[in-house]
């Protein structure tokens, strides 16, 4: 196909596409005198080239007679758009792939999640390790990626698929603040010390749940406590609500980042939270650059109170149809599993941070992580949610998901599309033919056996030559013996 541009200048020369030399001028005006006149020179410039093709249509007199000389000129001037459009008809675009070893398959998810480790009855239940990996992980890492899927060919979407995960979310809270009370028997860490019987006056911050912070009042004091996460009930994330499964709750007091004393007047206080929900992805790959979109998150369960150990499972209302569900299916996260996120991230979070006037002296790296990050809260607990997800997506004991049609990605390689339309203008002109039988010209250098021809015969220097000798020939458009696509006299 990109052969054709390279030949429409022979065809200039040989064919139809000719402009029109002086003699056909001439002979179009029976015999009048005007071929001496300015236009005369008009036409002698049609003959050369599109620009004096263009000058002729403009000012010679317009004569049913000489209707040779106008399309002549016509067909020089559309001439110049002919690579234009034969350099269009081939186009790349991408195109499904057919084997099935190159197809993407499902994007990681599950139905189900059940795992925890311990026995409960010796109050020994926890999360499996993985998951803790995953916790710290968000907690102390400022970027959680996506999880890259499978995709061999590296273009590859994939439909709307759902998956049991996690969400996080923090918001802003009100908080009452009472002072003039001494602490006395407090442990805390200095300088990476554990002090026991520690005094300190302090503020008290009581939030919307019912937590109290009790922070050093450094009026008084030069050094203590200046930053709390405490366990909580909730109160805008409602652990007592059954509708929702919450598995951490917690409210944040004190200092903002990067304060070395805890100014009375300028307290951070926030709640946050943690749930298992039914989330939706976008997932495409396009140059082997994945994108993934949560699209919706669905939390309604049937009951979430599973304090009594009286059901085995919990599990999620009916999803809506804009979460491309399949029907009858159930998403269910077990009871000992949620039981085993509830006692043990809530600890997790649960510490405090000393601060002085020359230095800071946290109790973990959880609440460090939590203090530096305190004026971007709600990114922060995206990040540990997203975390924890990629574990409960991918590794799902003992009842793993299996694959579902549904879901299956489809691979996509470029390939070459012909592009139709754009064969218009050539095929015109190609069949616009002043002489009657030249469209065979511009295929000389696109089937040898043409060329071979015209040129066994002589004729491709004679006067009508080509014509006499391949214009009869017919050209088709297939594939050879090896499959490949090509133009072919017949």
């Amino acid at each position: 196909m990109n052969e054709l541009p390279g030949n429409h200048s022979s065809l200039m020369a040989i064919s139809v596409f000719k402009a029109p030399d002086q003699r056909q001028m001439q002979g179009s005006t029976h015999g009048s005198n005007w071929i001496r006149d300015e236009l005369g020179e008009i036409s002698d410039a049609a003959s050369r080239g599109a620009w004096g093709s263009l000058l002729f249509l403009l000012k010679a007199k317009r004569s049913s007679t000489r209707w040779l000389a106008y399309s002549g000129a016509l067909v020089t001037i559309l001439s110049l758009n002919f690579g234009t459009f034969t350099q269009q008809l081939p186009a790349f675009a991408a195109f499904p792939v057919a084997t099935d070893a190159l197809q993407p398959g499902n994007i990681a998810r599950t139905e189900t999640w059940q795992s925890s480790t311990g026995n409960p009855a010796e109050k020994a239940l926890s999360i499996p390790l993985k998951l803790k990996a995953a916790a710290y992980n968000g907690i102390l890492t400022s970027n959680i990626e996506p999880l890259t899927n499978a995709c061999p060919t590296g273009n590859c979407t994939w439909p709307i698929t759902r998956s049991l995960a996690i969400c996080g979310e923090c918001s802003n809270s009100t908080y009452q603040q009472s002072c003039g009370e001494t602490l006395n028997n407090l442990t805390v860490t200095l300088g990476g010390e554990i002090m026991n019987n520690y005094t300190s006056p302090v503020y008290r911050y009581t939030v919307p749940s019912g937590a109290v912070a009790n922070l050093t009042d450094f009026g008084q004091q030069s050094e203590g406590i200046g930053f709390q996460v405490m366990a909580s009930l909730g109160a805008v994330y409602n652990m007592s609500h059954t509708d929702r499964l919450y598995i951490a709750n917690f409210d944040i007091v004190g200092a903002p980042a990067n304060s070395y004393a805890a100014p009375s007047q300028s307290i951070v206080a926030s709640e946050c939270a943690l749930w298992i929900s039914v989330q939706a992805y976008e997932t495409r790959m396009v140059n082997s650059n994945q994108t993934q979109l949560i699209v919706q998150s669905f939390s309604q369960v049937i009951n979430s109170d599973i304090s009594s150990l009286d059901i085995d499972d919990v599990t999620f209302l009916n999803l809506p149809a804009e979460m491309n569900p399949r029907l009858h299916t159930n998403y269910t996260v077990g009871t000992l599993a949620a039981i085993a996120f509830q006692e043990y991230l809530p600890t997790l979070f649960t510490r405090s941070f000393i601060l002085n006037l020359e230095s800071q002296s946290p109790s973990g790296d959880v609440v460090q992580a939590i203090y530096n990050t305190s004026a971007n809260l709600d990114g922060w607990i995206q990040n540990v949610a997203s975390s924890i997800s990629h574990v409960v997506r991918t590794t799902n004991t003992p009842k793993p998901t299996e694959p579902d049609d549904l879901y299956n990605g489809t691979g996509y390689q470029l390939g070459v599309k012909v592009q139709w339309a754009w064969i218009t203008l050539p095929v015109m002109l190609s069949r616009w033919n002043l002489e009657g039988k030249s469209a065979r010209a511009i295929f000389m250098d696109v089937d040898a056996q043409i060329r071979r021809k015209a040129s066994v015969q002589g004729q491709i220097g004679t006067y009508n030559g080509i014509e006499g000798s391949v214009g009869q020939v017919t050209v088709r458009m297939g594939t050879d013996q090896k499959g490949t696509w090509g133009f072919k006299a017949t």
